[in-house]
């Protein structure tokens, strides 16, 4: 991804994409905050509120090339979590 290494969880309940924030100052991205905000519940029953939007991220999946839009959230065994719906949906 923008050409880091990064660790991955594949959530088949996930209907957006997450990126840590640890991972957004390595990117290079600019911040985009959309009007609408998202309340996203997590699996240790937090409740995130966020307008936070990272637009068209460059992500390498095996052969497939895709920009996606991610979602920061404050999280530390991986650097993104990815819906598997979501990409089978827009697989390049």
């Amino acid at each position: 991804m923008n050409n880091l290494k990064i660790h991955a969880l594949f959530d088949l309940g996930a209907t957006h994409l997450f990126i840590s924030t640890r991972v957004v100052s390595n990117m290079g991205k600019e911040i985009n905050r959309v009007e609408k905000g998202f309340i996203i519940g997590t699996p240790l029953s937090d409740v995130v509120e966020t307008n936070i939007v990272y637009v068209s991220v460059k992500l390498s999946l095996n052969r497939y090339e895709l920009e996606v839009d991610f979602i920061p959230l404050e999280f530390n065994d991986f650097n993104i979590i990815l819906g598997i719906d979501w990409l089978s949906k827009h697989k390049a």
